[in-house]
Parts: structure tokens; sequence; C-alpha cells
């Protein structure tokens, strides 16, 4: 008896380790798996963003172009680089001349930073305040700038090193695009492998969930970029109108902005001042209106967009979209907003059971 039982011990421990060791090579391989597979992992993420918010135009085109996917998933992608291309441009000129501009004035006899424009002082209360402390800094300026020469030089490598980061960072975007069409040419394939993984994972909730994820990501891309790209783009209208120095710059800032969820407020009133320092007052009077009509656009259009076709109420995308931009950056906006949303009717269903029992 007792050497049964030790026979049977000595089974038992050999089954564990064999167990274990099938365990520990199985999870090596699949840490192997995600290293090869990790410097892609964020671009085709973005890919697949980029085909599900993609994909009800992309049947559109397609149907318009004699139901020829590849040819409408071309087409779309060309739309998407030059949509995207073009405020890299017009950022990357402005932030050129304004460099330009700045070391014209560096290197010149002239003081860095202009006299106080005289409409200052019609200002009421400030105007007179204003216009001393600007005169002020511009006439002492120069000379702080000589002094911390080596200072201004390491600032500026800083900032080049974060506007070459930015620009790796579009050009895994357009990557992304690429990838998002060829992803839509097997759309069809690809929604029949995410069913199947839902499905697996979750179960009989698993095509349910899948359709929520495809609403979310549109209602995030919609709500959130669709609001951001708007209001910078008329931002960039008004001050181009304006003749607003550096506009490529300010639409930029003001698309971050938007995305983060600041607004571009703080952009619209810089140009607003600016206006109404060194332009004649109607036109700053038309612009500041213009600002006014385009600066609640978001409170507006967010509401609408954001929860339209949604499965959930907006303010779950919502706080999923802003905690998941907080958790892991641009990318989150999506992944937060989609998991958010999951988790909140897994909560729902699991409350609607406790309640029926």
């Amino acid at each position: 008896m007792t050497s049964q039982t030790s026979e049977s011990r000595n089974h038992l421990m050999k089954n564990v380790v064999e167990i274990a060791i099938r365990l520990g090579v199985l999870f090596l391989i699949l840490y192997w798996c995600f290293s090869i597979v990790s410097p892609f992992v964020e671009i085709t993420l973005w890919g697949i963003i980029f085909a599900v918010a993609m994909y009800p135009i992309h049947s559109w085109v397609s149907r318009k172009l004699w139901n020829k996917k590849a040819l409408a998933s071309v087409v779309l992608a060309l739309v998407m680089i030059f949509i995207f291309i073009l405020p890299a441009y017009f950022f990357a000129h402005s932030f050129y001349e304004g460099v330009m501009t700045i070391k014209s004035h560096f290197d010149g006899p002239g003081p860095l930073l202009p006299q106080a424009p005289p409409q200052i002082l019609d200002w009421p209360l400030i105007g007179t305040s204003v216009y001393e402390q600007w005169n002020f800094i511009a006439n002492n300026l120069s000379e702080a700038a000589q002094e911390h020469l080596p200072q201004i030089k390491a600032l500026g490598v800083k900032v080049v090193s974060a506007i070459a980061s930015a620009g790796a960072a579009y050009l895994k975007l357009i990557v992304s695009i690429i990838i998002s069409s060829v992803i839509l040419v097997y759309a069809d394939q690809g929604s029949k492998l995410a069913q199947n993984i839902f499905v697996k994972i979750a179960g009989s909730k698993g095509e349910e969930y899948l359709q929520m994820s495809s609403r979310t990501i549109r209602s995030v891309v919609k709500g959130i970029l669709g609001v951001a790209f708007i209001q910078s783009a008329l931002v960039g209208i008004g001050f181009a109108v304006a003749g607003i120095p550096g506009t490529g710059l300010w639409v930029m800032l003001a698309l971050i902005l938007g995305i983060i969820q600041i607004g571009p407020l703080p952009v619209i009133l810089f140009g607003v001042i600016y206006m109404f320092s060194t332009a004649a007052t109607t036109p700053a009077i038309i612009f500041l209106v213009w600002c006014i009509i385009i600066a609640p656009m978001d409170n507006i259009l967010k509401p609408i967009l954001l929860g339209k076709g949604a499965s959930v109420p907006m303010l779950v995308i919502f706080i999923g979209a802003i905690g998941g931009f907080i958790f892991s950056g641009i990318v989150g906006l999506f992944t937060g907003a989609i998991v958010f949303s999951i988790g909140y009717r897994v909560f729902a269903q699991w409350l609607l059971e406790e309640e029926t029992t």
C-alpha cells in the first residue's frame, strides 16, 4: 500500500513538472512572438482603427466604383494621406518661416520684439499698462537673449527633437493608412476572424461586443478626432484670411488641443488679441465674430457625433476615451472607449441578471 502511494506521488510530481515545463516553454514562445511583433503593434492597431472607421465610406465608394474593393481602398488611402499631409506641410512651412524671422531679427540691428502698436492705448482699463509693459520687454529682450544664448540654443535643440518625434509619429500614421487600405480589401474575411475571436473570448455575447466595439471606434473618430479637425480647419481659415503669421503652427496647436479635449480657445484668444493689437477695428471685429462662431462648436457637435449610433451612453464613451488618452496616449482614445464600453455593458448585464433572479 505504501509503495503504491509512493508511486502515485512520484507519478503526480512527474506530471506536475512536465506541465510546468510545457507551460514555461509555451509562455516563452508567446513572449518571443510578442517581442518579434511588438514594433508593429501600434501601427497595426492604428490600421485596424482606420479600417473600422472608414468601412462604411469604403463600402459606399466601392459601390460607386463597380464593386472594386481594391480600387476603392486605393482612392480612400490617397485621400486620407492627403488629409494628413496637408496640415503637416503647413506646419513645416510656418515653422520654417518663423525660425527664419526670428533669426533675421536676432542677427539684425533692430529689436527682437517690435514696439507696441499705438492701437493698444485705446484698450479700456488695461491699454496703457499693456503698452508700457510691451515696450519694456521689447527694449530689453535683445540683451536678455544675448546673455542666455546657450540656453536658447539648447531649447532649440529640444524643440527640433520634439518635431522630429512628431514627424516619426506622422510617418507611422501614413503607414497605418496603407495597412488599413489592405485590411479594407479583405474586410469580409477580417470581420469573420474578429467575430470568431470575440466569440471565443466572450461566448454568446462576443458578436454583440464586436458590433459595439466597431460603433465605439466610429463614434470616437467622429466625435473627438472629427470635431478637432473641423474646428482646427476653421481656425486655420480665419487665421489665413486675417493674415496672422504662422498659421500652420496655430492650426496644428489647435488640432492637438482639440484632440486632448482642452479645445482651441487659447489659440483663438491669441488671434483675437493679435488682431485688435495690429489690425484696424473693422477686420478685428469681423475676426472676433468668426471666432465666437467656431469657439463653442465642439460643445454642439460632440454630443451629436459622439453618441450617434452607439449602444452605450455618450458619457461612457467620453470618459473611456479621455481616461484611455491619459493612460496610453492618442491610441488610448479608442482602446479606452472600447474597453470601458464593454465593461459598462458587462456590469449592466450583471445587474440585470441580479434583478431577475
